[in-house]
């Protein structure tokens, strides 16, 4: 499974694998020629032109959702809004296709709260 960690915006800072307990990879999205021509820009955004690190095992995504939601449980916080969850299939290749990914990313998610 792989969680998309987009290491190019001011509010996602890069993961510190010295510290951390997942190891992420570099992967950039391959667009398919359909959505290039329907959504051309998407070429020009920051993922497509910079990559994303992706964690691309089970146990990496249980380590980060666990990491990421057990604070806002332990808050009271019973419920978030997921969003992006279309790109998860463009950085598949490699990493067992776009549709294995998004379901591992969703099985993982599901069970994390």
């Amino acid at each position: 499974g792989n969680v998309m960690l987009d290491r190019n915006t001011s509010s996602t800072p890069p993961i510190n694998t010295e510290r951390s307990a997942v190891s992420p990879s570099d992967s950039i999205p391959e667009h398919s020629d359909h959505l290039l021509r329907v959504e051309p820009i998407i070429s020009w955004d920051s993922v497509s032109l910079f990559g994303v690190g992706l964690l691309s095992s089970r146990a990496d995504l249980r380590t980060f959702y666990q990491r990421l939601h057990s604070p806002l449980k332990d808050a009271g916080v019973d419920g978030v809004k997921i969003d992006v969850q279309s790109g998860v299939a463009a950085v598949g290749g490699g990493s067992g296709g776009g549709p294995h990914l998004a379901d591992l990313y969703t099985e993982t998610m599901e069970n994390s709260v």
